[in-house]
């Protein structure tokens, strides 16, 4: 039977124990970071946990209970180029990290881009800690709300394990990866990773039109949506609960449509979530009401266009897409690691004449303008055509 992944861990929630950990930390070179969000639960997304692993130790850190600032003896760490960071599947938590604690992350080295660099066809934590271990992750946690406190015991042991096992598993791969001659690469679309900017995810008051179905609503229907839209809004924010838990769209679309007047009337709407309805009916009947007496609502007006990009060169780019097909199938890479669909857009619109042009465009990385590079050039010689 596979041995299950779980860790002894060192357990941080005072801001008196850090300087310790920091002391511990100070001289490796390299470390493995995992966080626990409650990005499925949530309103907005916090990270709860941060799991920290040396070659000797599991830390886990109480986000909630250390005050943010608390934390920036991790900035100067973690932005060192010399100290490798090593997560799986780093996106959220890369994103998580500079929202949350302003805390970049320099020298990344991503298992799971790792993964796909090997061609493996299973890529999740789970796959390769069974597959490197023989040991396997349970997905009872995947949902789990991390702000909850306490957190069950088992449930720590089982985040300290995900984290104790990247740092061996990242020897491992790293000879493997070297052997193929891939390590750089994976390194620099690592990067490209850490590089990314924390998206916007303000809240649109008029994001109820964008919600399916919403537009085949009349206008005196589409008065109730926005009602009932804005006031989940505000529940959600005072409640820190996820708008889906809390009223999903297509009840609110349901409700708009029939516009009830009674409890009875609204617990008897087809498809309607019992469940979320019942706690807030007298609410929601009152948020109906305002929406009957409201006036329609406008259609927004239209976003100002952005300033236009550079004609793509339509030529250029089919050829390069041709290329990157041919190429993928002869090296067994997915298409968009040979080169994303934005790159080859960037090729075709900027269409670069040199090496030196091509090297100071955006994105590109190293690894592909060294391989590639001269073909992307041969490629937009001879497609380009008189626009």
């Amino acid at each position: 039977m596979d041995q299950e992944a779980l860790a002894d861990y060192v357990w941080l929630d005072r801001e008196d124990e850090l300087p310790a950990l920091w002391d511990d930390l100070a001289n490796r070179t390299y470390l493995a970071i995992d966080t626990e969000s409650n990005s499925f639960h949530g309103y907005t997304s916090r990270i709860c946990l941060l799991q920290i692993a040396t070659t000797d130790a599991v830390y886990l850190l109480d986000t909630l209970a250390l005050p943010a600032e608390s934390l920036g003896g991790l900035r100067s760490l973690l932005a060192d180029p010399h100290v490798v960071k090593v997560m799986h599947g780093s996106d959220n938590d890369i994103i998580g990290l500079k929202r949350d604690f302003d805390l970049e992350v320099n020298h990344l080295f991503d298992t799971m881009i790792a993964a796909r660099f090997m061609n493996y066809q299973q890529r999740g934590l789970d796959a390769l800690l069974r597959q490197y271990f023989g040991v396997h992750v349970s997905k009872k946690y995947q949902r789990l709300n991390w702000k909850l406190r306490p957190i069950p015991e088992d449930a720590l042991r089982y985040a300290a394990g995900d984290v104790s096992y990247l740092l061996p598993m990242y020897e491992q791969i790293s000879d493997e990866l070297h052997e193929l001659g891939r390590w750089d690469w994976v390194m620099e679309d690592s990067a490209l990773v850490a590089d990314r900017e924390i998206p916007d995810k303000s809240f649109n008051p008029d994001g109820f039109w964008k919600i399916k179905s919403a537009r085949d609503l009349y206008p005196h229907q589409m008065a109730v949506l926005r009602e009932l839209y804005l006031w989940r809004h505000e529940v959600c924010m005072e409640e820190d609960v996820a708008a889906f838990l809390l009223l999903e769209d297509r009840t609110m679309v349901e409700i708009a449509r029939a516009r009830p007047t009674s409890v009875q009337k609204l617990l008897r709407l087809r498809g309607i979530n019992h469940r979320q309805v019942r706690r807030h009916k007298e609410e929601i009947l009152g948020v109906v009401q305002d929406g009957i007496e409201a006036d329609a609502p406008k259609q927004p007006p239209r976003k100002p266009r952005k300033a236009p990009l550079v004609p793509l060169h339509e030529e250029v780019y089919e050829a390069l897409r041709s290329w990157r097909q041919e190429t993928a199938e002869r090296e067994d890479l997915e298409i968009d690691l040979v080169a994303t669909k934005h790159m080859l857009q960037t090729l075709a619109r900027e269409l670069p004449q040199s090496m030196k042009e091509l090297s100071a465009l955006p994105g590109l990385t190293s690894w592909r303008i060294d391989r590639y590079g001269a073909t992307w050039l041969d490629f937009i010689k001879n497609n380009q055509t008189s626009s």
